[in-house]
């Protein structure tokens, strides 16, 4: 009887061993990238000038930008017109009327307001000792199937929101750098004329942002 039940005992601790190898503590997702803070344009790589035609890889045209009744065409490839471009779009959404000495910044901030996080971009104008932002849409991160991160800005255009995603997102180790493909990125059509819903195209570009010290 001794010897059943100290067979017995054995059988209890084994099975409660192996019961708590079999049971691994959940593991923790990674947390998501945070790119909080300010940043500006460092660099832009033009992708596709013209997503509509997603077939086929475009140039990006606008028209009257080498001047009056001169379209300015720029090639699949190119990165000295394309940050150009984008950086005067950026300013002009930032700063009402930019100066030669105006500079703009983006900044993405989150906060838990009742329970829930808030992300919230805004756009900065810096102009002499002027420096002015205003709440120009949100942002969200997501991490995708394959591994790989989506940040989407949401901005406001003329009155419509637009949702810019920045696929392939990688924030570097020092949160001093973030980098992505924007697809849907928005571009004036004409630089004669305000952007708007009749003036408008859209890009996809390889851009990378660099934070502000």
């Amino acid at each position: 009887m001794k010897n059943l039940l100290k067979w017995a005992a054995f059988l209890l601790v084994a099975t409660l061993l192996f019961q708590s190898c079999d049971e691994e503590d959940p593991v923790e997702p990674d947390p998501l990238p945070d790119p909080t803070g300010q940043w500006v344009l460092t660099a832009a790589t033009l992708v596709d000038g013209n997503v509509s035609t997603p077939e086929t890889a475009d140039p990006l045209v606008v028209q009257n930008a080498a001047g009056p009744g001169m379209a300015l065409e720029v090639p699949v490839g190119d990165s000295q017109l394309t940050l150009g471009l984008i950086t005067n779009f950026l300013l002009g959404a930032a700063c009402e009327t930019p100066t030669a000495s105006s500079s703009y910044y983006l900044e993405l901030t989150a906060e838990t307001i009742d329970g829930n996080e808030v992300r919230t971009l805004y756009f900065g104008c810096v102009d002499g000792s002027s420096d002015v932002k205003e709440e120009s849409g949100s942002w969200t991160v997501v991490e995708n199937a394959d591994g790989s991160y989506t940040i989407t800005l949401v901005v406001s255009v003329a009155g419509t929101d637009l949702p810019i995603a920045f696929n392939n997102f990688v924030l570097n180790a020092s949160s001093t750098q973030f980098s992505g493909t924007a697809v849907g990125y928005p571009m004036v059509a004409d630089a004669a004329s305000d952007i708007g819903p009749t003036n408008i195209q859209f890009l996809v570009a390889d851009m990378t942002f660099t934070a502000l010290q």
